[in-house]
């Protein structure tokens, strides 16, 4: 809980950094905006996990095992065309991918998102997950 706390603190440390930038300089004018290609963030690690008490409350709508960690977001933006992927916790049970494209008249999106639904590790029930 306190890594999640501390990545929030600096997502929204980031987020008013960047807001702070886009504001109009005081002569009035504003700088034109650059069209360069972008690529975007990459972050492999490990992640660590332990409970006590009720597993299955903890992890209810995510899947919190130790194991990998792996988070991919790439755009490419220019004037005609943009492309975007996204894809987060790749192999778990809450792994979720992305595609976007849009250029010219063309326009198209996919996604997938897998959200588990732990009701007990102590009980059993007809449906199995693999």
């Amino acid at each position: 809980m306190r890594i999640r706390l501390l990545a929030l603190t600096g997502a929204l440390l980031l987020a008013a950094t960047t807001v702070a930038q886009a504001q109009t300089p005081p002569g009035g004018t504003t700088p034109p905006e650059a069209t360069t290609p972008s690529l975007g963030t990459l972050d492999f690690g490990f992640r660590y996990t332990t409970t006590t008490g009720d597993e299955a409350r903890y992890e209810r709508y995510r899947d919190l095992r130790t194991g990998a960690f792996s988070r991919l977001t790439l755009g490419r933006a220019s004037e005609t065309r943009i492309w975007d992927v996204q894809l987060f916790n790749i192999g778990y049970l809450d792994q979720s991918y992305g595609l976007s494209y849009a250029g010219g008249r063309a326009k198209a999106a996919a996604l997938f998102v897998s959200t588990p639904l732990n009701y007990s590790y102590l009980t059993a029930t007809p449906w199995v997950i693999s």
